[in-house]
């Protein structure tokens, strides 16, 4: 069984649209990057049940039947495949899961049964191998198989029931208020509305029902399951169970003044941030995009007035956070360390950066108490930095065996299939896996940066990046080997022993055997195995390049900031960088 496992559920006031799926997409990617393994609970988008409804009794014969549920329950369905598709463009693992195959049995009427039984087995099979579930919520089926329908917000009921079956750590409904209020938080006495901190559930159930579902808060109950209701990106919330009511005095509902970002940098990565900034002025607010020259890629939308081609221009704008994204370390170090020394919080994902001028930023960032953050610079969507320093906490001896480049590992799956060397770099350029000059990544430096930063987040020490060996390590050499015998792979292959105060590093070249992780890793993707001694190996994998990777990767450390700045407009003491339950001290300043 996960010792960490959380239950998220998605009603339709969040999946309102399509333009809804990245923030469910980071909703779950925090969670899993915070070390829980995660089961998403979805209901169908906005509208859509009481569309389908209404069609339905339109064909048919106006009364209910398993044709009537059949028909309805495809928005559920359509809503799980949606998210499957941005979930796989921001290269998080994953696996949608329907009723039939996670076999949810329900009892009593085609539209207001209740489930009794899920193979427990099946789910924490998928969630042992990706990390990530997703289902639809509100459906099940009978004994025969047809389908049955849990009642109006019956999503609720089905997170309940599953985190009860799962006996998952906790089951959080997030739904499109921050907690559950005595009364309308946005209505005519919204001004005295209170919010509870905890609600018991018979205090739950005595209010309008909009926000809960009155069988699932009464199905809890019975199964002494706690629940919890909060807002996407939010640290606090209700919990509900048989619990003493209270009420959260402390915080109110003081909004939070977007952060102001300036984004140094507007290549392949820059222009997905940027999209993903402007989606959410709520949260943020986009001041300036520092550009080499003035000339935006084709298809690019940009005020002109967000246009700087001057770094020293864009320190003399008013902003909160600086992303860089720019890659290398002139103009980059420059205007990080000053932005630092400005008390300014920095989101970066350059790896050759961090790798090389780490010791000196971070120093700086501890002087200024202020958030030096780069889970982007490894892994993309993989959360190797924050799952490898919670890994390591309790070991003194261990070793971790890794395919940290994705264009690399790409380039090389190209090789095998008979490409040639110059036919697979274009290939991984225009799927936007590798940069213009993708010398860094081939040569094995891209990957000995990497293990530079795992290797501080493991084990709190700083190693020179030219004492990482990356002998045979470039990927051009493979084209001198023999083809490797059937049954093994060629990976660049990046390793990291520890014996307690001994460590070592190096990036090869290295055969694999198929049935090892690394052989199975494909693409772009990445696979990190994590062993010692006594214990299981841990494998991590997941998409360890591109756009939307690397973004999702860098609006988490940015939605941390977020978070942080919410905790200190609402008068929390507990103001630290990284002390709320979804982020990690790993990058303490």
């Amino acid at each position: 069984m996960p010792r960490r496992l959380t239950v998220l559920k998605f009603g339709s006031s969040i999946l309102r649209a399509d333009a809804d799926l990245p923030s469910v997409v980071h909703e779950i990617y925090r969670f899993r990057r915070a070390g829980d393994r995660v089961l998403a609970v979805l209901s169908a988008y906005e509208g859509e049940t009481t569309r389908r409804s209404e069609e339905a009794r339109q064909l048919g014969s106006g009364e209910p039947g398993p044709d009537t549920a059949r028909y309805i329950a495809q928005g559920e369905w359509a809503a799980v495949a949606r998210l499957g598709l941005v979930l796989d463009r921001a290269g998080i693992p994953h696996r949608c899961l329907d009723v039939a195959t996670m076999r949810l049995l329900a009892e009593g009427g085609t539209e207001d049964a209740a489930p009794v039984r899920v193979d427990r087995r099946r789910l924490l099979r998928a969630l042992a191998e990706v990390g990530v579930v997703v289902v639809p919520g509100f459906v099940a089926e009978d004994a025969r198989g047809e389908p049955r329908l849990l009642g109006r917000g019956g999503s609720d009921l089905t997170a309940v029931f599953l985190a009860h079956s799962l006996k998952a750590r906790r089951c959080r409904l997030v739904k499109d208020v921050d907690a559950l209020f005595d009364r309308d938080p946005a209505g005519p006495d919204g001004v005295s509305a209170k919010r509870f901190r905890t609600a018991h559930s018979r205090d739950a159930l005595a209010l309008d029902g909009r926000i809960l579902q009155a069988k699932a808060v009464r199905w809890a109950e019975a199964a002494e399951q706690t629940i919890e209701i909060g807002g996407l990106q939010k640290d606090w919330g209700t919990r509900v169970g048989a619990l003493a009511t209270r009420f959260d005095e402390r915080r109110g509902q003081k909004k939070t003044p977007p952060l102001r970002v300036a984004l140094a940098g507007f290549g392949t990565v820059g222009q997905g941030v940027a999209s993903r900034l402007l989606a959410d002025p709520r949260s943020f607010e986009l001041v300036g995009v520092l550009l080499r020259n003035r000339e935006l890629p084709r298809g690019v939308s940009l005020r002109p007035a967000l246009v700087i081609t001057d770094s020293r221009a864009l320190l003399t704008r008013p902003w909160d956070v600086l992303i860089e994204v720019l890659g290398g370390t002139d103009p980059a170090l420059g205007l990080v360390a000053n932005a630092l020394r400005r008390g300014k919080s920095v989101v970066t994902a350059n790896k050759s950066l961090v790798a090389e001028a780490g010791p000196a930023l971070t120093e700086i960032s501890r002087s200024r108490a202020v958030p030096f953050l780069y889970s982007a610079a490894v892994g993309g969507g993989v959360p190797v930095l924050e799952v490898g320093a919670r890994w390591a906490r309790r070991r003194a001896n261990y070793s971790v065996t890794a395919v940290l480049n994705g264009t690399s590992n790409f380039v090389l799956d190209r090789l095998a299939r008979g490409t040639s060397l110059e036919a697979a770099i274009q290939e991984a350029q225009r799927r936007g896996f590798a940069e213009l000059d993708p010398s860094r990544d081939l040569s094995g430096r891209d990957a000995a940066d990497k293990l530079v930063l795992l290797t501080h987040a493991m084990t709190g020490q700083w190693v020179d990046p030219a004492s990482v060996e990356i002998a045979g390590g470039d990927v051009r050499s493979a084209l001198a080997r023999a083809e490797p015998p059937c049954g093994v792979a060629l990976r660049q292959v990046a390793r990291l022993e520890v014996c307690s105060t001994i460590i070592r590093t190096s990036v090869r070249l290295e055969t694999v055997s198929s049935d090892s992780p690394l052989a199975e890793v494909a693409g772009a993707d990445n696979v990190v195995v994590f062993a010692a001694e006594g214990h299981s190996a841990l494998v991590l994998r997941g998409r360890g390049a591109g756009r939307w990777p690397t973004t999702e990767s860098i609006m988490g450390d940015l939605y941390a900031l977020r978070r942080r700045a919410s905790r200190r407009a609402e008068g929390d003491p507990v103001v630290a960088l990284a002390l709320a339950s979804t982020d990690e001290p790993w990058r303490t300043s």
